[in-house]
């Protein structure tokens, strides 16, 4: 039997005599039930009443005692320091990019913070008012020497983050990653998003110079090659591109065209026999849709060396014309290109030289010299909407240039290091991308994480060392890495070590003429019995029957709390009761419905300014108590502790009820928008 497997045994052996609330579990045992729980919580339930299992309790509360919030965690970086030896095993790379996320609300009632706003780290979160978030930016580290990965931040931002926060973001990592884990950053990995183009531009790296410099030292920039390879395959079916083809003995100027592909496709398809020379080129190859055009195998299949050697098999025959050259030269510089960014063995496959690891004698650094020059010369023929020329370069073209630049300079470092062999296929963003599909379906859910779900889902899969990540229909490669740190070390950090948002509550003044006038209003609304008010003196009801089990009984706190049911706002609660004979529900006071509506009335107006501030839950008691009038509560006897009672029932269920009304609005604009959007395609004839 497997470790797991023989601690599950010992597990029910232990405790399949203990009564359900008696039994007690190690962290292993709750990691791996909290494994089983979010891949499924149905059979996770269908367990539970099958074998003894710990309690959704019990493994929720595993999730919040890590502390791994967003922005930089000094206690994981440190952590990557103590389980790193070697300098070879610190050299590393940096990886960003961001997931999709649901726009969604949570109040986190252990930590006393609404989830769901724009968190850009600790020094900015509270720097302006933040909008809901529907983007998640992870970095990660990946060893270059030893095949480690640990994803080291997070930050929430609304339609992606913009270029100067990722600027900050990235120094704040690079900063704890050289001061807090000793780390070498030796690169920056990213896909060619405009904001991460336009941050890496405002760092100063170009083509010519493809490295930012942090603290006296070079950090190359490159992109990942296999978004680069689906976005030159993109390109390449929308714009002809012009290239030099050598022709004997001279060097001409053609143009490729995608459509020499889909012409040879069609020639390959009429084959009588069931034998075909492109056989892994299908029509989704071609014309993808949906989900295909994210695909990097498919855009590997069609610039790959079976395809140019078809190409050139039909020019030979005259099936083709001349032109087609050009096509079959592209495809296969780009092959050869993306293979010497891929190579994960120490030998090249046969007919593929660079597709190996980087050594003094693999050739690397001739190739790489010209296929600089071979790409800088590709001219793809752009057009704007008025029928002009684009002159510059597409990012997909500029992306390999600085590539090619930075590869050689990262392989020229970690030599002078002592290096004798890079593995080309660290140097790609897979690590990451692997991390996105286990934390996607650790939420169970066929739409994108909540922002709430996203960190508890990220918290497990670092819990269980990333073993999921074996998903079929990946977009990436197995990348082969192992976790650094799974954070079981962190289960049992000290609140005094932690990156904890300072708690104390400054009383905000509101105007005083509004809280007076809504108070009137409400008041005169309540006496009336205006039907706005029914459902206020219902919850007034419920919370003061709460109330009244902790008065011991006193006859002034219930005269005080309760009234007669003949009051017209108790109208409502008048009918919610069962039958006519026995009263069961509780009938609120004037004073107290009185003080609940203006109470909820501040909450609404402090959450619509300042939702999103840490520890809100003590910032809105501190503003009740402040704005509310609670004099009509004379009991001396139990005032302090009933109105403590009070206003914290008030926050938390004014909190949640915010919460839900927002990600009602949420889901109605999602609605309409998709109803939008549909419309559109019906007009658009799509």
């Amino acid at each position: 039997m497997s470790l797991t497997t023989t601690n599950f045994l010992i597990s029910q052996l232990r405790c399949a005599k203990r009564e359900p609330r008696g039994r007690r579990w190690t962290v292993d045992e709750k990691v791996v039930a909290l494994a089983l729980y979010k891949r499924s919580p149905k059979c996770y339930n269908l367990l539970r009443k099958i074998v003894a299992m710990p309690s959704r309790r019990t493994l929720l509360s595993l999730l919040e005692k890590i502390p791994f919030s967003a922005g930089i965690n000094k206690h994981l970086f440190k952590h990557i320091n103590d389980n790193l030896k070697s300098d070879e095993d610190r050299c590393c790379v940096l990886l960003f990019d961001e997931m999709d996320i649901m726009e969604n609300f949570t109040y986190d009632q252990s930590n006393d913070v609404i989830v769901g706003f724009e968190d850009m780290g600790k020094e900015r979160r509270y720097s302006q008012p933040r909008k809901s978030a529907n983007r998640a930016l992870v970095f990660m580290c990946q060893g270059l020497a030893r095949k480690w990965k640990q994803p080291v931040a997070y930050y929430f931002s609304y339609n992606g983050s913009r270029s100067n926060d990722l600027v900050k973001c990235l120094m704040e990592v690079l900063f704890a990653a050289k001061h807090f884990a000793r780390l070498d950053v030796v690169g920056i990995i990213c896909d060619i998003g405009s904001s991460n183009v336009k941050a890496l531009k405002e760092l100063h790296s170009t083509i010519e110079t493809p490295f930012i410099q942090f603290e006296d030292k070079n950090i190359y920039t490159m992109f990942d090659p296999p978004h680069l390879l689906k976005c030159t395959v993109s390109l390449f079916r929308k714009h002809n591109v012009i290239v030099p083809v050598a022709v004997g003995d001279t060097e001409e100027l053609m143009t490729a065209k995608f459509q020499d592909i889909q012409e040879a496709h069609e020639i390959d398809k009429r084959s009588p026999l069931i034998f075909r020379a492109m056989h892994k080129i299908k029509d989704t190859h071609l014309t993808p849709v949906m989900k295909y055009a994210m695909k990097v195998n498919l855009a590997a299949q069609v610039m790959s060396r079976t395809v140019a050697a078809f190409l050139y098999t039909l020019l030979s025959r005259g099936e083709l014309e001349q032109r087609s050259l050009a096509t079959a030269t592209f495809i296969q510089q780009v092959d050869e290109l993306f293979h010497s960014f891929n190579g994960s063995h120490m030998t090249p496959p046969p007919g593929k030289e660079v597709k190996c690891f980087v050594t003094e004698e693999s050739g690397h650094m001739s190739y790489w010299k010209r296929a600089f020059n071979v790409v800088k010369r590709w001219q793809f023929k752009r057009y704007t909407k008025q029928g002009q020329l684009r002159s510059g370069k597409p990012p997909s073209q500029s992306g390999w240039l600085v590539s090619l630049r930075a590869i050689q300079g990262i392989w020229l470092y970690l030599k002078n290091k002592g290096f004798t062999s890079l593995r080309p296929r660290s140097l790609n963003q897979d690590s990451l991308e692997n991390l996105f599909g286990p934390v996607r379906s650790g939420c169970v859910s066929g739409d994108n994480p909540t922002t709430f779900q996203f960190m508890g889902s990220l918290k497990t899969q670092i819990l269980n060392g990333l073993t999921s990540h074996a998903l079929h229909g990946t977009n990436c490669e197995e990348d082969e890495n192992t976790l650094l740190s799974n954070l079981k070390s962190f289960i049992n950090v000290e609140e005094s070590s932690r990156d904890v948002d300072d708690l104390s509550v400054t009383p905000l003044d509101l105007q005083r003429e509004v809280v007076e006038n809504i108070s009137s209003n409400i008041a005169t609304a309540v006496s009336q019995g205006d039907t706005e008010t029914l459902s206020v003196a219902y919850l007034s009801g419920f919370i003061a029957k709460g109330l009244l089990t902790s008065t011991d009984k006193c006859q002034q706190c219930r005269s005080l709390l309760c009234s007669e049911e003949d009051a017209l706002h108790n109208q409502f609660i008048v009918f919610k009761e069962w039958t006519d004979q026995e009263k069961r529900l509780t009938y609120p006071t004037e004073a107290l419905v009185v003080a609940i509506g203006q109470a909820i009335t501040v909450i609404e107006m402090l959450l619509n300014n300042d939702g999103s501030k840490s520890a809100i839950g003590h910032f809105l008691y501190a503003q009740i108590q402040l704005q509310v009038d609670f004099s009509w509560f004379s009991c001396t006897a139990h005032k302090v502790c009933v109105l403590q009672s009070l206003i914290k029932a008030i926050c938390r269920i004014g909190i949640q009820w915010w919460c839900k009304r927002k990600n009602r609005d949420i889901k109605q604009k999602r609605k309409e928008a998709r109803a939008s959007n549909r419309k559109i395609k019906k007009f658009k004839h799509v």
